[in-house]
């Protein structure tokens, strides 16, 4: 039996011998199981059985892990994929583990990232360097942040570390005014009634209460009094606080309108 990390288990195979797991790393007995017109194991058959037998157990655990892990994978992917913004892991040494359908697209459409010999760099000196820095505030396990110009586009990038002992983080980027929030993912997530949310994204853009009354078509008194309900929902006291809690709200593939 070799090693089957990342193995993709396949369907087992029946076999007069028992049940045998197979791909092309691994090939695994995983039971024996005697049909009942199979004939008498031969001698040289029942020494090679006797001799795995105690080694069954710990196949068929291995094929439970092996299943469990493919399962874990494919969830964390699936979460990933629904953001809207570029996610990449990567290891201790820059080495790119995987990436979600946003970081995919932001590689091959253009961004301050890029894939060089299986690790995630920058082209520009300056981002590589920031980069760098980051990589190895991760593996100390503190998160930063850093900001870069790419063809006039502003980018925010964190890279966050993994409570893993591999050393592996998370780097996020994204654009400040790309697909901002919904105001009904804010009705949901803080409480807000529907006019508390749309009022708040029309903070986060900057309005001012006496724009949005005016946009809103409502009296000044009115949206100071949805003001300070959207305050005390969202635990802020300050319009800046606000939209920098809004900002920080993960766009979803999805979500309602």
């Amino acid at each position: 039996m070799s090693e089957a990390s990342e193995a993709v288990i396949e369907p087992a195979i029946e076999c007069p011998g028992g049940n045998v797991h197979e791909d092309r790393r691994m090939v695994a007995l995983r039971g024996l199981r005697r049909p009942q017109l199979h004939l008498p194991f031969d001698p040289s058959k029942a020494i090679v059985f006797r001799r795995v037998h105690s080694h069954i157990g710990r196949v068929g655990a291995l094929c439970a892990d092996l299943r469990r892990e493919q399962l874990s994978r494919g969830l964390a992917g699936a979460a990933l994929d629904a953001l809207q913004f570029p996610v990449f892991a990567i290891d201790r040494a820059g080495t790119l583990l995987m990436a979600n359908s946003a970081g995919d697209r932001s590689l091959r459409e253009g961004s301050p990232l890029a894939i060089r010999q299986d690790r995630l760099h920058s082209p520009d000196p300056a981002i590589a360097a920031r980069l760098e820095g980051a990589l190895r505030a991760a593996a100390s396990q503190r998160g930063s942040a850093f900001s870069a110009t790419v063809r006039a586009t502003l980018w925010l990038l964190r890279v966050v570390p993994l409570q893993e002992p591999c050393g592996a983080a998370l780097v996020y980027a994204n654009t400040p005014d790309a697909d901002p929030v919904r105001s009904r993912t804010l009705a949901s997530l803080l409480r807000f009634t529907q006019a508390e949310a749309d009022v708040a994204c029309m903070l986060a853009d900057g309005l001012s209460p006496k724009e949005i009354a005016f946009e809103r078509d409502v009296s000044l008194h009115t949206i100071r009094t949805q003001v300070r309900g959207i305050f005390e929902k969202a635990g802020v006291r300050r319009q800046a606080d606000l939209t920098r809690l809004l900002l920080s709200v993960p766009p979803i593939h999805g979500e309602p309108v």
